[in-house]
């Protein structure tokens, strides 16, 4: 009896647990240390201490964020250093899950070259401008959008398991934060994709009435509240910001490390609009050449880290005291708006790689060697800001009731989770 399908059975299990280790080693104490970042803090672990499944109709920045919530309300009853654990492992499982379903035979249609997906998969473990999207519950539902991406991807499922994951990750990123939108431009570029393959198109268009459903849902939660996620900040948009702001984010975080891009001078060399913006449209254009000659997936993927780039850019939630775009080109400030397009670039690089052209062929070796031989090892390790949350949460354990305590978050700021013991 062949045991191929019961190897098979494991293998997004496996996938998983290997993608998981790998994350874990950026930041081995992690788990040991962990701590609350930003809304980790501030919405969801008070929220569901005191407003228990109502916390579930609460909206932030405007819009449903039914992820956080429900691990939020799930871990309430645990002592405060385990609630913290939680949150850091939810945060790296659902990367990890991206992964894992990258591996997966339902995307063999959409990137049918195995090994070079799978690398791909590897370097967006090894994402080296990673700062906001890392072992947090806040930033998590960013990694389950990108998931729900590669499920509308995906060839149709083979059985009722299958069904059933799609469905529950589509519906709980769709009301997790303002992706449905979004991902229903996905969906429509693959209905048009698919539109002579009927099972495929049967599935597209399921993915596209549940993501229709959150997207409804979460844009009453919008217009209800229209000006409920605008910073009293200008804009500050121009092509030279915006040419800064891809440079710094995507290319320099990516090609040389978080470490160099948020170190690059203003006054220096690569500091300068004349440099920034040259090398930006370079850059635009290899991209735009890679999605072109590349895998459907690249040009899908890529086509929903865009808009997320751009929505991130029409209106940012990045400073409250300088012009937006100005914060945005000063990484790691609204890192997550363009970590997807990031991962979407290393795969556009291994696009390049493959090219007959000499002009081709040589730039993407060129970009392949500097994120092996820079971004990789310097942005291995993840940024880190130590906190004493840990030992805080011990001594929190232990507190007699009526006890007030501050707890400092990470990225560091002037405003503490203020606790009350029961």
């Amino acid at each position: 009896m062949s045991t191929t399908p019961q190897r098979s059975r494991w293998l997004p299990l496996a996938a998983t647990a290997l993608f998981a280790c790998v994350l874990l080693s950026r930041k081995p104490w992690l788990l040991i240390r962990p701590e609350f970042w930003g809304d980790d803090g501030w919405e969801w672990y008070p929220d569901a201490l005191h407003l228990g499944l109502d916390c579930l109709m609460v909206p932030v920045n405007g819009y449903l964020n039914s992820l956080q919530r429900l691990v939020a309300l799930a871990t309430a009853s645990l002592p405060l250093l385990w609630v913290a654990r939680v949150y850091a492992a939810t945060g790296i499982a659902m990367q990890a899950a991206c992964g894992a379903f990258l591996c997966s035979r339902r995307l063999d249609a959409a990137w049918p070259d195995v090994r070079s997906r799978l690398l791909f998969a590897l370097l967006a473990m090894l994402l080296p401008n990673e700062a906001e999207f890392y072992g947090n519950l806040t930033n998590a539902q960013w990694s389950l959008a990108a998931l729900a991406c590669l499920v509308v991807c995906g060839t149709a499922p083979r059985g009722t398991v299958g069904w059933v994951f799609d469905t529950l990750v589509l519906l709980l990123s769709g009301l997790s934060g303002p992706f449905a939108p979004l991902l229903l431009a996905v969906v429509a570029l693959r209905l048009w994709q698919a539109r002579r393959q009927r099972a495929d198109r049967r599935a597209t268009l399921w993915r596209g009435a549940v993501l229709l459903t959150c997207a409804v849902v979460q844009g009453a939660l919008v217009l209800s509240r229209p000006n409920h996620a605008a910073l009293p900040t200008p804009l500050g948009a121009t092509p030279a910001w915006a040419a800064q702001i891809l440079f710094r984010q995507v290319l320099a975080g990516v090609e040389f490390g978080y470490s160099t891009a948020a170190k690059l001078p203003y006054g220096g060399f690569f500091g300068r609009d004349a440099v920034a913006i040259p090398l930006s449209l370079l850059a635009v254009m290899l991209f735009a050449i890679a999605l072109r000659r590349g895998p459907a997936l690249l040009a899908q993927f890529s086509l929903f880290a865009l808009l997320i780039a751009l929505a991130g850019l029409v209106q940012p939630h990045a400073s409250t005291e300088m012009p937006q775009w100005h914060a945005l080109a000063r990484p790691p400030c609204g890192n997550r708006y363009f970590t997807l397009l990031s991962v979407a670039w290393m795969g556009a690089v291994l696009v390049l790689l493959r090219q007959r052209e000499r002009a081709l062929w040589g730039a993407g070796a060129v970009l392949l060697g500097l994120l092996l031989v820079f971004g990789i090892p310097r942005g291995w390790r993840v940024p880190n800001w130590h906190t004493d949350f840990a030992d805080r949460a011990r001594a929190w354990a232990a507190a007699p009731a009526g006890t007030v305590m501050r707890f400092d978050l990470i990225p560091p700021s002037d405003h503490p989770m203020v606790l009350v013991h029961p």
